[in-house]
């Protein structure tokens, strides 16, 4: 549903850009998976230490406020076959991306939100995510490092 009807209003409205993996053997038919791009403003709850503000906002252990960029939506499309697509290889598709952006206008933080579920929660960590907090759903962050994303 995200994909037909939210990414296009998003697109429009400039608010995210959404990547489509499709299959290069059958670019008509298969859409591996996808990914949107956008920022977030992260308000940072009681609970985060000092050392992890700091960590994030690159100088102040106070910020009660950090720009991130945010990786909406990652889905891999489990209705096809033998879908080869994996999360490191979505990895590698969004990371170019976000490098573009770094290097234009900068920014120390990448953010992913997901739900409570322990499964994906790890699947995130095994990719170098950390959990920063959780509110509605699972923030997990990831400090921005062009060299090691390259």
């Amino acid at each position: 549903m995200f994909l037909k009807e939210k990414s296009l209003d998003f697109e429009r409205t400039h608010n995210a850009r959404t990547y489509l993996m499709l299959d290069a053997d059958n670019i008509s038919h298969n859409l591996l998976g996808y990914f949107s791009l956008s920022f977030k403003e992260i308000v940072i709850g009681p609970k985060v230490s000092r050392t992890k503000t700091q960590k994030m906002d690159g100088f102040n252990k106070h910020a009660e406020r950090i720009r991130a960029y945010l990786i909406g939506q990652l889905a891999k499309n489990f209705a096809i076959p033998n879908n080869p697509l994996t999360i490191n290889e979505i990895f590698n598709q969004i990371y170019p991306a976000l490098l573009q952006a770094h290097e234009s206008v900068g920014g120390r933080v990448i953010l992913l939100e997901c739900e409570d579920n322990l499964k994906l929660v790890n699947l995130y960590q095994a990719s170098w995510f950390e959990v920063l907090q959780k509110q509605d759903l699972v923030q997990m962050y990831r400090i921005f490092d062009p060299i090691e994303v390259q």
